[in-house]
């Protein structure tokens, strides 16, 4: 080996002993010259800036995904909508964060309050990184329980306990109750939309729904994948969505009793989910099993 370089490098040998090849260690692509050129790169500082973008709460939007080529953000444009439902804050493009490790609900809301950055460097140690901060999540509402019952759902002593017990088992994916645990202690309000059928479901970290605190959009797939939208959203932008979306009542009862309605709701509701034919007469029961049938997150 040594020889062969002698004979393609240089005239005269300069590799008189093995030990010469370290001559070139400053040219060999080791771990420590590979991990030097990524932290030096354009690319490692295009990640800090996003990250530092984040951190400072800025309303300004995500640079061009194209400028992070493997980073998991996918840009997607959301289905046409006739002009009189929506306007152009809802129909504007979006930019998607996808996890790309099988919780892909506790790892949107990782990314919220740790960045995408610090979600990179979890790599290989996912699984023990995920139960690490699931310890602390538990611990948390173990001693602070009162804050898991602050948010817009009405959460019980037992309610609490299988949450708990959720938050120290393996889980392939979190549940509804524990995402309630995650808003409590990361203090996020987090807003769960999934297109196809139409439906919304908001999570918030205090009952008053108060602004105060950062509001994210998650978006549901078919295959029950999440997908974050990086960037927190006004009140405004809520409103729009309500109006767009049909706003679930609960993530286990998706509606009240059809008491609780009016025909009126029912047929705007209806409309919404785009099962309504204007040339029919609904009867309210009716209104209410069809819009049943269809609601889903």
């Amino acid at each position: 080996m040594i020889s062969f370089m002698n004979s393609i490098s240089y005239k005269n040998s300069l590799f008189k002993y093995t030990r010469d090849v370290l001559k070139l260690r400053a040219f060999m692509f080791t771990k420590e010259n590979k991990e030097t050129i990524i932290n030096n790169s354009e690319f490692e500082a295009k990640k800090a800036g996003l990250d530092e973008q984040h951190e400072n709460e800025s309303e300004c939007r995500i640079a061009d995904v194209d400028d992070f080529p493997s980073m998991n953000i996918v840009k997607e444009a959301p289905k046409e909508t006739p002009a009189n439902e929506t306007d152009k804050h809802v129909t504007d493009e979006k930019e998607l964060i996808s996890p790309r490790h099988q919780d892909t609900l506790f790892w949107c809301l990782f990314i919220i309050h740790f960045g995408y950055k610090e979600y990179l460097q979890v790599d290989r140690n996912y699984g023990v990184k995920e139960l690490e901060e699931k310890q602390k999540i538990y611990e948390f509402i173990k001693n602070n329980p009162t804050k898991a019952k602050e948010t817009n759902y009405k959460v019980t002593n037992v309610a609490i306990q299988e949450m708990l017990s959720e938050l120290m088992t393996p889980q392939k994916q979190t549940s509804m109750l524990s995402l309630i645990g995650l808003i409590a202690y990361y203090h996020v309000n987090v807003l769960i939309i999934n297109e196809e059928t139409k439906c919304m479901l908001e999570f918030w970290a205090n009952a008053e729904m108060s602004t105060d605190t950062l509001t994210y959009i998650l978006y549901k797939s078919s295959d029950g994948k999440y997908k974050l939208q990086f960037e927190n959203i006004a009140e405004y932008k809520v409103n729009e969505l309500r109006n767009k979306y049909m706003v679930l009542e609960h993530y286990s009862k998706y509606m009240k009793s059809v008491s609780g309605y009016k025909v009126e709701e029912l047929e705007a509701m209806a409309q919404k989910l785009n099962i309504f034919d204007d040339t029919k007469k609904y009867k309210k029961s009716e209104l209410y099993e069809n819009i049943g049938k269809v609601l889903a997150i």
